[in-house]
């Protein structure tokens, strides 16, 4: 679902873009290094909680999609090949410091385990100086550093510097997070994140858009060389930051927070959506009313991992072509539903039609709301007025 194409096919070629044609549900596919379009596998099994690490399936995600061997969203943890740390975020605490939000992943490929480990910021590097973090923001995705050096004049006192845009290029954040279960009770992992370039937009997604860049983003700790945050099989891919929101790895559960400041992959589900147009900071005239587009694209994040029950569980495989259609004015998506498949909100699915289903091979029966989801022909001919809705090209 990551590309607007006029070919139904698994691909990220620079074809002409048809309004309203079919989008890959998955993430779109990897370019091979030869140029030819990367072969999707089917899955031997559902991957129930994708975090990079599902060897068996090319599932969805809300922050990276399995898109073969090399996927990933997580940084390796000194002394232990039993769990990975997935850094999704950072918000500032009562105190007015800046906490990490994290997890430790247990690294069981077809079910890896989210364990919550908040960290803490710790310090701030810009240009090779030790500095102090004031401020940490990044409304509507435009990430934005407010700091001074300590015991300069007006330090704390509100005579500060910004870096952001180009600027925040080789700027170093350091973070301290607890080690995992039985590593060592009571120690604690110090990271370094690293901004690797200016913001970038985020073109691995097509329909790409101009307002959502990202950046090459890197992590390190003693004894280990930086490595991207993001890494696809052809190697790094670019990090995405915007404040509003936290979202849960394994449950996809989103929470609105003002402080939240997200971070995401830009193949996923999270990121891609905003890259189509549904940015959550918009709005647009919606049954003759304005309306913000945040609950929309939580919508589209269900629709795109094929969250019909709203549980964390992707029903679909990486490079799935859908196409999709909003009833908002102007529209942000066109395509036909003349094979309906279901209509979304910001829970999952509303309404499913099983025979139209984008992977009819996934065992959607044994899912948790199987046996309560209407067919969408139950919600009448006026529910793609109402809500988002997907189809098969």
């Amino acid at each position: 679902m990551d590309s607007l194409i006029n070919k139904v096919k698994c691909s990220m070629k620079k074809s002409a873009l048809l309004s309203g044609l079919c989008l890959l549900a998955v993430a779109g596919c990897e370019q091979g290094l030869d140029g030819s379009d990367t072969k999707v596998v089917e899955p031997i099994k559902v991957c129930t909680r994708t975090d990079g690490s599902c060897m068996e399936s090319n599932c969805d995600d809300i922050n990276q999609p399995y898109q073969g061997p090399g996927s990933d969203f997580s940084m390796k943890e000194p002394n232990t090949t039993s769990y990975r740390y997935k850094l999704t975020g950072f918000y500032q605490t009562a105190t007015g410091g800046f906490a990490v939000r994290g997890f430790h992943v247990k690294q069981n490929p077809l079910s890896p385990t989210h364990i919550p480990a908040d960290g803490v910021v710790t310090g701030l590097v810009v240009g090779g100086v030790s500095q102090k973090l004031v401020g940490f923001a990044a409304t509507n995705g435009n990430v934005k550093i407010t700091y001074c050096t300590p015991g300069a004049t007006g330090c704390g006192a509100g005579i500060n510097v910004i870096a952001t845009g180009a600027l925040l290029s080789g700027v170093q954040i350091k973070l301290q997070v607890p080690t995992p279960p039985g590593i060592t009770a009571g120690g604690s992992i110090d990271y370094t994140v690293q901004f690797d370039s200016a913001p970038q937009v985020l073109n691995l997604v097509s329909p790409s858009s101009v307002d959502v860049r990202g950046f090459k983003f890197s992590y390190f700790y003693a004894g280990i060389a930086p490595q991207s945050l993001c890494q696809g099989p052809l190697g790094p891919q670019r990090t995405f930051l915007y404040q509003d929101s936290y979202w849960h790895p394994e449950t996809f559960a989103r929470t609105e927070d003002a402080s939240a400041i997200t971070v995401t992959c830009e193949l996923g589900a999270i990121a891609a959506c905003m890259s189509w147009g549904y940015r959550p900071w918009d709005a647009r005239d919606f049954g003759g009313n304005t309306t913000s587009l945040r609950t929309w694209h939580a919508a589209c994040v269900n629709m795109k991992t094929a969250n019909y029950c709203g549980d964390g569980v992707a029903w679909t495989r990486y490079g799935t072509a859908i196409n999709v259609n909003d009833p908002l004015t102007p529209q942000v998506m066109s395509g036909s539903l003349a094979r309906l498949e279901a209509f979304w909100d910001a829970n999952g699915a509303r309404c499913v039609n099983d025979a139209n289903r984008r992977i009819p091979s996934l065992p959607w029966s044994t899912s948790s709301c199987y046996a309560t989801m209407p067919s969408c022909d139950s919600l009448g001919s006026g529910a793609a007025s109402v809500f988002l809705g997907s189809a098969l090209p």
